[in-house]
């Protein structure tokens, strides 16, 4: 089942995406690629191929249960492992708190802390044993910022503060819900024309030339960034300094 791009001309029916985290935002884009769509329906996707620590089903939406992308392309998740011997702390009251749930792997057990927008996902790298003294892996690298400001957003969750995303503003959030509304537009075959009306009202649009309308040519880059997002531009909404992942089909 692929997404509801029948109802893109209902503004209303993108509202859910106000509630996105980045890694949503991100999912909302890859279940819109068509060699996505033919691999799970055909049962040949690997979940690693495309970023995914599990796979998902494309007509999901990015609300509900949390998105998951490999560590690798997600700079923001934040990585526990047990403490060296001996320990440098003896403490263990996050344990508890921070116990995932969603899901294993070969790495260990993922799952997130929060609610809504402000979400943040978490990994056990290795075996984990109850109450055992934690740390956070933080790998130096050009996404430290990333694991950073992950870090901290947790501490403020845990202690009952807000902990606003700065990856996806207010602007960027718009931008990606308009690039998401244009491409599901195009998949059901609206002209650029129509795609246009519904942003900008048929009258300012019918009060241009169409040919040489800078309304024209703003919905085709719209419709531009949006194939572009589809096509693995969308790992750019979890990290600043995200790295294209190309998949590679067997076709």
């Amino acid at each position: 089942m692929l997404p509801d791009a029948a109802s893109w001309a209902q503004s209303s029916a993108y509202d859910y995406w106000d509630d996105l985290t980045p890694e949503g935002v991100a999912w909302e884009f890859l279940r819109r690629n068509a060699d996505y769509q033919r691999e799970f329906a055909d049962g040949t996707a690997d979940p690693e191929e495309w970023g995914l620590r599990t796979l998902r089903d494309p007509a999901l939406t990015g609300l509900g249960a949390p998105v998951h992308w490999t560590p690798g392309l997600n700079p923001s998740e934040i990585l526990f492992a047990p403490q060296p011997l001996p320990p440098l702390s003896s403490e263990a009251s996050l344990n508890k708190i921070l116990l995932p749930d969603d899901g294993q792997d070969d790495l260990g057990l993922f799952g997130a802390i929060g609610q809504g927008s402000a979400q943040i996902q978490i990994s056990y790298l290795g075996d984990h044993a109850a109450n055992a003294p934690l740390c956070v892996v933080i790998p130096f690298d050009t996404h430290l910022n990333d694991r950073l400001d992950a870090l901290y957003r947790l501490r403020h969750i845990l202690d009952g503060r807000p902990a606003p995303d700065q990856r996806l503003t207010a602007d960027k959030r718009r931008r990606t819900r308009s690039m998401a509304q244009a491409f599901d537009a195009r998949t059901v075959g609206a002209t650029q024309r129509e795609i246009a009306q519904s942003f900008f009202g048929q009258e300012r649009v019918n009060a241009e030339h169409w040919k040489t309308s800078s309304l024209r040519y703003t919905t085709l880059r719209l419709l531009q960034d949006a194939e572009n997002m589809v096509e693995g531009g969308y790992l750019g909404v979890i990290s600043a300094t995200a790295i294209r992942h190309n998949h590679q089909t067997s076709g």
